[in-house]
């Protein structure tokens, strides 16, 4: 009995203790009023859209590093060029124009963004001219024969050959000088009963360019000479022989050719767009491989007044001492000359460094810092360009004098405006959607090509035709890496060029398609000779756009697009044509396939 009363008294104690604990833990806690009901309600309800906003501000947009129209939630792929995509930074701030960008300081100590005041100088431009040394025409002489006769030894035997001024060159039998010589001798008998005959046959020999020395030995000595010796009236180099031993010569006839090489000239290849640089009397400083540690000086003598139809350049001349004959004839020149302003420039002209200009044909942009702002920012400028000065360019509008242009870093900022939607080198259009963008219609459309094809004969439509068969080919192989196939299309442009009867064209339209087809032709000789798919792909630029302009001159049977890839030839943009819309580069292949876009159509 008494061990039961003890464990009821245990578990009583038990009992006690829990119950004094659990006062302990929850009966401090403060009964919940409606107040504390509300606030902890409002709190919970602020803690769930704060969350739902946090979150909403984790989602990721991806846009194209080159076509920042493209946008979506997810990483993938590009649907214009097939780049991977990237994330767009959500901390973008709302600048007032789409043509300026705010930039961070930290962003612009990183990218190391450097700018230069834009000035005003007088413009001279150092131009690298390609020439060759070549024989100073004023110096070249022919040694010719005075009477004729036959060669019976030839002393001049070799190209090269140095001739001096009165050495004998050719020992010549001559019957008329035989019996010139008897003349002279019997008149010689007779001078005292007729000097007049002396006179005369003395006066004879002189036209045949023999010495009074000559015909007083052959008076003193009293016997014909019947091998007469031939002396030298020219002194030089031998260039062209044209007599030899046993050879029968004319009064007239050229023995030989020499070139007097104390003085060369050093002839230099001139472009259009440098002829305005130069005149006469400028100094050219030029190098040949033979001397690479000496440097040869001349002034322009003469600026060819003709530009070659086919190099399309002009030739430049200078005349260069060479009394110790170190420079030979066809050697290859290395020339620099620093050119004086154009006559169409003022005493000082605008210019900006060449690091300044992101130039993409046409259309040439640089970036300026916008002052009196409380962070960096800066504007994007269009701007049109003069002639090249070398390491700058002439600014003709644009600019103004002392604005300050990104010359270092421009590249990244123009990265930075385009991943913002701004206006930038890849980006005409400021936050413009992809799908709101409309083609140009060729009519519509500024354009300086004349159009031929209301008067156009039919016949030569249709060759025209088969002349863009062949060049559609082409690009299609350089779209699939096709060298040979490439090639193969060139050869068949070439020969189709052979069988178009221009007859038919008259006036402006055979003029027009007399100058372009000529340049066409050459480019794609050049390119059927090209083996390697990276040098037909330099070539076909300029291919392209001759046959652009000749399809806009004289039409087409079916809609062309011309479509434009602005990062071929090292960002300068390409042109080329094609019967699709769909956009397929053949200046990369398969690296961006779908890099471009249609710049414009040409409609039959």
């Amino acid at each position: 009995m008494r061990l039961k009363q003890k464990t009821i008294l245990r578990y009583a104690l038990v009992l006690l203790i829990g119950i004094i604990s659990g006062w302990l833990v929850f009966g401090s806690r403060p009964e919940p009023t409606a107040e504390t009901m509300e606030t902890g309600h409002m709190h919970d309800s602020s803690m769930t859209a704060s969350d739902e906003h946090a979150e909403a501000g984790t989602v990721e947009i991806w846009t194209c590093s080159m076509h920042p129209q493209i946008r979506q939630n997810e990483p993938g792929d590009c649907p214009i060029c097939g780049m991977d995509l990237i994330p767009l930074a959500q901390e973008q701030t709302e600048e007032s124009s789409p043509y300026q960008l705010v930039m961070s300081e930290n962003a612009v100590r990183l990218a190391n963004v450097q700018t230069t005041p834009v000035t005003r100088q007088h413009p001279e431009r150092k131009l690298s001219l390609n020439g060759k040394i070549e024989v100073n025409e004023q110096q070249i002489r022919r040694q010719t024969a005075h009477f004729p006769g036959r060669v019976e030894q030839m002393l001049i035997t070799y190209e090269g050959q140095a001739v001096e001024r009165g050495q004998i060159i050719a020992y010549v039998y001559s019957p008329p000088l035989v019996t010139a010589q008897r003349e002279l001798l019997e008149a010689a008998r007779l001078s005292d009963t007729n000097p007049t005959l002396l006179s005369a046959a003395k006066r004879k020999l002189k036209l045949w360019k023999l010495s009074d020395r000559q015909i007083q030995r052959i008076i003193d000595e009293g016997e014909i000479i019947t091998n007469w010796p031939i002396r030298a009236d020219v002194a030089g180099r031998v260039s062209e022989i044209n007599v030899e031993t046993g050879g029968h010569v004319q009064e007239g006839t050229p023995f030989f050719t020499v070139a007097n090489l104390d003085e060369v000239w050093a002839v230099f290849e001139v472009y259009e767009n440098q002829l305005a640089w130069l005149s006469e009397g400028d100094s050219i400083r030029f190098t040949v491989a033979a001397y690479p540690a000496r440097t040869f000086t001349g002034k322009i003598t003469f600026v060819d007044p003709f530009i070659h139809p086919q190099t399309r350049v002009a030739l430049v001349r200078t005349e260069v001492d060479n009394s110790h004959h170190q420079l030979k004839p066809k050697m290859f020149a290395q020339g620099t000359v620093i050119g004086g302003e154009q006559p169409a420039s003022g005493d000082n002209s605008m210019v900006v460094p060449k690091s300044a200009v992101l130039w993409t044909g046409p259309r040439s942009i640089v970036y300026i810092k916008v002052n009196n702002t409380t962070v960096p920012t800066y504007e994007m400028r269009e701007i049109a360009l003069g002639p090249s000065l070398g390491d700058q360019y002439i600014v003709e509008n644009g600019l103004k004098e002392g604005d300050a242009v990104v010359t270092n870093g421009a590249f990244t900022v123009d990265a930075a405006a385009q991943l913002n939607n701004k206006s930038s080198m890849m980006n005409r259009e400021a936050a413009l959607p992809a799908q709101q963008a409309t083609l140009v219609e060729l009519d519509e459309e500024e354009n300086t090509t004349p159009d031929f094809t209301a008067s156009l004969p039919s016949a030569f439509r249709e060759q025209m035709q088969q002349l863009l068969l062949p060049y559609l080919a082409m690009k299609d192989a350089l779209v699939a890496s096709d060298a040979a196939t490439a090639q193969k299309q060139a050869q068949t442009l070439v020969s189709r060029f052979s069988q178009i009867d221009t007859q038919a064209l008259a006036g402006e339209a055979a003029t027009f398609w007399k100058e372009h087809q000529s340049a066409l032709l050459n480019h794609a000789q050049t390119l059927q000779s090209a083996s390697k798919v990276d040098t037909q792909r330099r070539h076909f630029k300029p291919l392209s756009s001759e046959m652009i302009m000749l399809v806009r001159a004289f039409g087409t049977d079916q809609p062309l697009y011309v479509q434009h890839c602005p990062m071929a030839d090292n960002d300068e943009g390409a042109d080329w044509l094609s019967v699709s819309e769909a956009v397929k580069n053949p200046y990369y292949g398969d690296m961006m396939l779908t890099c471009g876009n249609v710049s414009s159509i040409i409609n039959p």
